[in-house]
């Protein structure tokens, strides 16, 4: 038998991603659009996506909450569901998007889901598009039943414990294709996903692998562990190594198992997550990451440990029933080196945005949030805080090296205060039709103000 070499292997990749890709065209919209969902990722643009991040905070549903899971379609979960579909059109500053979200089952428990986009400025023509310019953003199949669930498409993971505090892994992201296999053992839950975050330089591809583990007792505690890595090379085919869902970044290198030698191809963070509940109105929220040890102080003399950390409390105030009136501080931490490789295409960077912090990293954020909402009306969000961040912060280097791992200030270099301020209102004005309205405003070192405005219109059909 001919074993296939590294450049054929990467050619049948290309092959297999352009196979994908042909699959979401609009040749097979009829299709798609003549089917109903029972389990797929939940859209961000919907009002019971950010409801339900409020139950969690307000102690409700517990025995759903996840640390290593984005939040998924279960229509014992999500009772709203008799609507299948929706269609949006938001407006945002000078441009208009529209969207058509469809969400397909077949036999119960294969899946596919698609994000149909195309926006316009106000000054130009339509155009298809999403962040990469393509005009299926959001978009996957796959199969889910009680205890696994296999789904290959494009989107991005959200992994943190705690509402809008994650530090590598974020739904802020830019989307890229990725493989997911998730099983649920009851308290014990795992997660893994193999993906391609894209080609830098024409030449240099780039992938993301990570896997978590969390244990629930579904009432007032979970923990979990997650380890994140990004490797890339030059034509670089996807790497055997990482397959192994139960294998860890440190055995692989260090057995020299990569289809690259050496420990400058990858670069990898763990993070330990946990989720305490209090008299079912306290949550307390902790991620804490490593990106880099420092072992022994006496042989690194002089350096620091790559770290990061983040940690939120959330009450709940008692209040009229089927109304939810809750408040919560958080801070996140993320180190001077964090994120970044000695090689700069193995920094933790999706389409020169960060993966995880939107910050990125160098860099601390304080901040305080109000949430009111009527439990199947409406919901009034307000979040603001302030933000300190360095020059070695991925978001404005995104393919630079780390300079090193010396003791330094904190953030390094000219530092970047911000502060800001943001209103969102979610609105379920008849059965089929949501309403959502968004500022922001933000405020920069020397008085550079930034003012940000939305609205949008959710259709369900």
């Amino acid at each position: 038998m001919r074993v296939l070499g590294k450049i054929e292997i990467n050619q049948c990749l290309i092959l297999v991603r352009q196979i994908l890709k042909t699959l979401f065209t609009p040749s097979i919209l009829f299709f798609i659009f003549i089917s109903t969902i029972e389990s797929q990722p939940v859209s961000k643009k919907l009002f019971k996506y950010h409801h339900n991040k409020l139950m969690f905070d307000s102690g409700k549903d517990w025995e759903n909450l996840s640390l290593i899971k984005s939040q998924r379609y279960n229509l014992d979960f999500f009772e709203y569901a008799k609507f299948k579909n929706f269609a949006n059109i938001s407006l945002h500053n000078q441009s208009v998007n529209i969207s058509i979200i469809k969400n397909f089952v077949f036999k119960k428990n294969f899946f596919a889901f698609m994000d149909f986009n195309f926006s316009k400025n106000l000054n130009d023509n339509f155009y298809f598009s999403d962040s990469s310019n393509r005009y299926v953003s959001q978009s996957g199949f796959g199969y889910q039943n009680d205890w696994v669930l296999f789904q290959l498409g494009r989107g991005n993971e959200d992994w943190s414990a705690g509402n809008n505090i994650n530090l590598a892994l974020s739904e802020n992201s830019e989307l890229y294709d990725y493989l997911l296999l998730m099983s649920n053992y009851g308290r014990v839950r795992v997660n893994y996903i193999h993906g391609f975050l894209g080609i830098k330089n024409g030449k240099v591809n780039r992938y993301i692998n990570a896997r978590g583990l969390e244990w629930t007792n579904k009432k007032f505690l979970v923990l979990g562990l997650s380890e994140i890595i990004v490797y890339s090379g030059i034509n670089r085919s996807l790497d055997i190594g990482y397959v192994n869902p139960i294998s860890t970044h440190l055995e692989v290198e260090l057995n020299n198992r990569l289809n690259v030698i050496g420990d400058q191809s990858s670069n990898a963070v763990w993070q330990i997550h946990s989720d305490i509940l209090i008299k079912q109105r306290s949550r307390i929220s902790i991620n804490y990451l490593f990106d880099e040890f420092v072992l022994d102080k006496d042989i690194e003399k002089g350096k620091e440990h790559g770290r990061g950390y983040s940690v939120k409390y959330s009450y709940s105030v008692p209040f009229s029933e089927g109304y939810i009136l809750n408040f919560s501080i958080f801070k996140v931490l993320i180190g001077t080196p964090t994120f970044r490789h000695r090689n700069g295409t193995n920094n933790f960077i999706a389409k020169n945005k960060p993966l995880g912090w939107e910050h990125g990293s160098d860099g601390t954020e304080n901040g305080f949030g109000l949430s009111f909402s009527n439990e199947n009306k409406y919901l009034f969000n307000i979040k603001m805080g302030t933000v300190k961040s360095g020059e070695e912060s991925i978001s404005s280097r995104p393919f630079d090296t780390y300079k090193d791992y010396l003791f330094g200030d904190f953030p390094s270099g000219n530092i970047l205060h911000s502060n800001y301020f943001s209103v969102k209102l979610f609105w379920l004005l008849f059965p089929r039709v949501e309403i959502r309205g968004e500022l922001n405003y933000l405020e920069e070192f020397k008085h550079n103000i930034k003012l940000d405005t939305s609205l949008s219109f959710n259709y369900y059909f």
